[in-house]
């Protein structure tokens, strides 16, 4: 009987001891995976900084690029009188020449397609004319083509630049341009290109232009001269925007007056023998503008270093 209930506490004793063992393996393992989760998440925390650490370099890195290749492309648009390639076909200018059209111009190829009146299709028929040398600015990526619609704002915008300034201001162009384009195209390498493409653009067509007015004052010299300021700056500037600003127009009468006075000066070099060339006379009425903007400004502030360069084109 004895043995009997020592068996019976024996095994109660051993069920028990079986309990304890089990809870106490339970909890190494509970342990076990709290030290393992705690670890895991550890090591996660220590991979996330990194990554957070990468991705901020990568940004940094991208801005970098973006910058580079903006003032690249920039840098190359500046080469004045550079052509870009050519056409396999070419067409007659007015006046003789021959020239080829420029390869998806931005300018001149959907001008050429019969939009525009008669003024706009002499204005682009005499752009054909290309630079010196076959280099063409550095793009990020394929420019976008605008629409005619918006062709259309772009051709406006060089021709009141032009009237306003006869030489490129780039970075007023392409503010002017970015103003024009945000609402086609987000800002990135596309919307920077497409600028590039019209500044390069701007830069074949303005010399250009120049010697157009310049070719149409001495071709009516007489008349020029016997007439009113504002109608000789009708006469010569007859072929661009219509209706004009008050500061276009002021800046017609502005550019007719000194380029009437270079052409008097030099028609005097002239007849003594000495050749008048496109490059001279413009040369000389930017050089008398700027004589007179500077007159004008000292008499408002005071005298200050001016380190701008003036750019003479040809």
């Amino acid at each position: 009987m004895e043995n009997t209930k020592q068996i019976s506490d024996l095994e109660k004793l051993v069920e028990d001891l079986k309990q304890s063992i089990s809870t106490l393996q339970m909890g190494q393992t509970e342990l076990t995976r709290e030290l393992v989760s705690s670890s895991i998440s550890a090591r996660i925390s220590v991979v996330e900084r990194k990554q957070e650490e990468i991705l901020r370099l990568m940004t940094g890195i991208r801005s970098e690029l973006a910058g580079l290749s903006s003032g690249m492309a920039r840098r190359d648009s500046l080469l004045l009188g550079s052509g870009i390639p050519l056409r396999d076909s070419t067409v007659k200018v007015p006046g003789g020449g021959v020239g080829a059209g420029r390869r998806n111009s931005l300018l001149v190829e959907n001008t050429l397609c019969g939009r525009g009146a008669n003024r706009r299709r002499s204005l682009a028929t005499d752009i054909l004319l290309v630079g010196k040398s076959g280099n063409i600015p550095v793009l990020e990526v394929e420019p976008w083509e605008p629409s005619d619609e918006v062709q259309m704002v772009i051709d406006r915008l060089l021709e009141r630049q032009f009237i306003l300034s006869p030489w490129v201001k780039e970075k007023r162009l392409r503010n002017q341009l970015r103003l024009v384009l945000k609402d086609h195209l987000e800002a990135g390498p596309e919307r920077r290109s497409t600028i590039t493409k019209i500044v390069h653009d701007a830069h074949q067509v303005f010399p250009l232009w120049r010697g157009q007015i310049r070719e149409i004052m001495f071709e009516n010299w007489c008349t020029v001269l016997d007439a009113s300021l504002k109608e000789s700056a009708e006469i010569i500037f007859e072929k661009f925007k219509k209706p004009r600003f008050p500061d276009e127009n002021d800046s017609t009468l502005f550019l007719t007056e000194h380029m009437i006075e270079v052409g008097q000066f030099l028609k005097k070099k002239e007849k003594e023998g000495t050749g008048v060339t496109n490059s001279k006379f413009w040369y000389e009425v930017r050089k008398k503008i700027c004589q007179v903007l500077d007159e004008e400004r000292t008499k408002v502030l005071p005298i200050k270093d001016d380190d701008s360069e003036i750019e003479y084109e040809d």
